[in-house]
């Protein structure tokens, strides 16, 4: 009876934090319609948007997004910016957007899209899926 309460209540739990964290991400992403999402790239302005090429990863959007590129603060490299061109993107138009400028500036920094390590625990059970999930959702979530 005991493990079944605990069972219950661990799993109220966890619903509780998906719910939470679904309402946080569909906020965020309100937030970020029509706004510019921007990663700064240490490379001089002449070498990110080469006689107006983009990077593969934006340039596999196509007309979808809209980009910019300036010339960072003090000196330091290149803001490339990005958004969607639809009035009121999906939420997962909005994470393809933030893969495709961590790959971008990864692209231009090191000439490849540079990958985590895999977790070393390879745990069949549900702790390992749990892991291995928040890790493929991982990319496309957060600040740039």
């Amino acid at each position: 009876m005991r493990v079944m309460m605990t069972a219950a209540v661990l799993a109220g739990v966890g619903l509780g934090i998906k719910a939470a964290a679904d309402r946080r991400a569909k906020q965020r992403d309100r937030r970020a319609n029509g706004r510019w999402l921007a990663v700064t790239v240490c490379k001089p302005v002449d070498e990110v948007g080469a006689e107006g090429r983009l990077p593969e990863p934006l340039a596999r959007l196509g007309d979808h997004v809209e980009t910019r590129v300036t010339s960072a603060p003090a000196d330091r490299g290149t803001e490339l910016y990005a958004r969607p061109r639809a009035p009121s993107p999906s939420g997962e138009d909005l994470r393809s957007l933030r893969v495709a400028l961590r790959e971008a500036k990864s692209i231009i920094e090191t000439g490849e899209v540079v990958q985590a390590d895999a977790h070393p625990s390879a745990h069949p059970g549900p702790a390992g899926k749990l892991l291995a999930m928040a890790n493929r959702k991982a990319k496309g979530v957060g600040r740039l």
